[in-house]
């Protein structure tokens, strides 16, 4: 299984709170809304730190959550791969073409097992 990284996120600063989640927790700090806070001070503006105090998930959505981003990213991966492959298919002829184009759909079905982090 793949790990998860700042850049299955959709936006920069949903990464850098990801980021300092994995921070906080790997130095076995308690994660909460103050701790991430805290963590980004220096990295997000105010404003933006300001918007986690009234609209953090709940523990008991974190599945849900868990599958919003596993398919967000899943989807990005798609479509970053599909003008690849299609240049290949267009490209190239034969069974090698066809077979380089089916790998790299294959090699898409690891991002769709994110491991568990916390």
């Amino acid at each position: 299984m793949r790990a998860w990284t700042s850049e299955d996120f959709t936006t920069e600063n949903h990464g850098r709170i990801f980021d300092a989640i994995r921070h906080v927790s790997g130095e076995g700090r308690t994660v909460d809304v103050l701790t991430i806070t805290h963590a980004l001070r220096d990295i997000l503006p105010p404003d933006a730190t300001a918007l986690l105090v009234g609209a953090h998930p709940k523990p008991h959505h974190a599945r849900a959550y868990c599958e919003i981003i596993r398919d967000c990213t899943l989807r990005r991966a798609v479509l970053a791969a599909l003008p690849g492959i299609e240049n290949v298919v267009r490209t190239d002829s034969g069974s090698a073409a066809l077979t380089t184009a089916l790998e790299q759909l294959t090699s898409l079905e690891d991002r769709t097992s994110l491991e568990k982090e916390f």
